[in-house]
């Protein structure tokens, strides 16, 4: 999606994956971990964009380690 009026790109993205974790005890476990994504990008060159705004949630160890990330930076597109 592209907001032309003020040429801002919003997007979003899930992703997902398995992980496995070593504790303390003997055995190791399989777990699923996943991430949600948000942002807005701005163009600036064919092959630059901003990234005004990016917020990111994880979720990783089955729910036990948990993070928000609030960040901003660069976007080189490879053509």
């Amino acid at each position: 999606m592209n907001l032309p009026v003020v040429n801002l790109k919003p997007y979003g993205v899930i992703l997902f994956g398995f992980g496995s974790y070593k504790t303390t005890t003997p055995d190791a476990t399989l777990l699923v971990d996943y991430e949600y994504v948000v942002g807005v990008d701005r163009k600036l060159f064919s092959l630059l964009d901003w990234r005004i705004l990016e917020f990111s949630y994880s979720n990783y160890y089955n729910g036990s380690v948990a993070t928000k990330g609030l960040s901003t930076g660069l976007v080189l597109r490879i053509p």
